[in-house]
This record gives C-alpha cells, structure tokens and sequence, in this order.
C-alpha cells in the first residue's frame, strides 16, 4: 500500500466525503489515490485558494473537516489566504499538500 492510499483511507474511515482539490505534479500519487476511493467526492477547483476557501466554507455549513489538496510550492502558498481565515476562525479545515523528492 502506499502512503496516499492510506491518508486517502484514512479520511474515508474519518467520515470526510469531499475533499476540494487542485491536481499537480508533487500531489500526483495524492490524486491517483483519490480517484480509487468512490466514498469521497473529488471537487476540483481552478486555482489553490479556491480550494482553500471552498473547504473553509463547506466546514462551516457542513459541520465536517474540510480538506484540502494541492501541490507544492507555489500552489501551497496560494492557500495562505483560505488557511488564515479557517484558524482564525477555528474553522476546522485538513490541508493535504504535495511534496517534491528531495535531491541529495
């Protein structure tokens, strides 16, 4: 198994049926996963902070973890407006972000 199928499992036995997302290379193993689970409803968005801010306000109105995934880098930082304004308002809300191989 690997580890995107188990965060993948792991939000389905949590109860999360959407998760608000972005594809990209670094989260590609992330969306593959998704894509195998039918209990969890993919919503795609055009850019990272609708993601973010599409999760902060299904949290609200759902009263269920909004989820978050995009890539890395920038696609992470595009989040930084929906993330503050989930922890400022306690909204709770998963970030899932992707990350590049390390080089050595």
């Amino acid at each position: 198994m690997r580890l995107a199928d188990y965060v993948l499992d792991f939000f389905k036995l949590n109860g999360v049926d959407h998760i608000f997302y972005l594809p990209g290379g670094a989260a590609m193993h992330l969306n593959d996963a998704l894509a195998k689970v039918d209990e969890i409803e993919a919503v795609t968005c055009l850019h990272e902070q609708a993601c973010a801010i599409a999760a902060e306000g299904y949290a609200r109105i759902s009263e269920k973890v909004g989820v978050v995934m995009v890539t890395s880098g920038p696609g992470t930082t595009n989040t930084i407006t929906g993330l503050a304004g989930a922890w400022l308002d306690s909204t709770p809300v998963f970030f899932c972000l992707g990350r590049l191989k390390r080089l050595t």
